[in-house]
């Protein structure tokens, strides 16, 4: 995260109005799809899932992971690295 120095204190940078996507695709990562494997991180509890409205946690992974995951009615559960999604563009292809 980017941070800056205002008025003595430091906070978080603003993003730029017009943040240029980035393309995310699988020969960027270090770990081969081979050695991938799924981690248990939480339950479908934990997020106290409702048809009322969206639910949500953060939680952080290994030592620099930060991750939230949601469950929105009607469409499932998502997770995301915790940062500004506009940020990021993924390539879907197989």
């Amino acid at each position: 995260m980017e941070v800056i120095k205002e008025r003595g204190q430091i906070r978080p940078a603003e993003w730029p109005k017009e943040t240029p996507g980035q393309q995310f695709r699988e020969e960027h990562l270090k770990t081969p799809r081979s050695q991938w494997e799924f981690v248990k991180l939480l339950t479908v509890e934990d997020l106290q899932p409702s048809d009322e409205g969206t639910s949500s946690c953060a939680l952080r992974y290994g030592a620099d992971s930060q991750l939230a995951v949601f469950h929105v009615p009607g469409r499932g559960y998502f997770c995301t690295q915790q940062m500004c999604p506009r940020k990021f563009i993924f390539d879907e292809t197989p």
